[in-house]
């Protein structure tokens, strides 16, 4: 499967499976954004992989997933 270009969010990112499946999927070529609620290792994730993008987020909260969808729209121009 070709990710070239793919914009992909995956919520829970910054640790464990979610971290793991977003180095996998950015080193075949997709764009992806990871959240997390606690920014400390999110941060940690985008130290050592820069090409990740980060944003804290509470996904139980709807208009933090408001603003983390917006935050997609403009870094990647929308998520597939």
């Amino acid at each position: 499967m070709n990710l070239n270009h793919k914009n992909i969010l995956i919520t829970g990112g910054s640790i464990g499976i979610g971290l793991e499946l977003a180095k996998q999927l950015s080193s075949e070529g997709a764009r992806v954004l990871i959240c997390a609620r606690n920014i400390k290792p999110l941060e940690k994730a985008k130290n050592e992989y820069p090409k990740l993008e980060i944003a804290k987020c509470d996904v139980t909260d709807i208009g933090q997933v408001e603003q983390l969808v917006a935050k997609a729209e403009s870094l990647f121009g929308g998520i597939d």
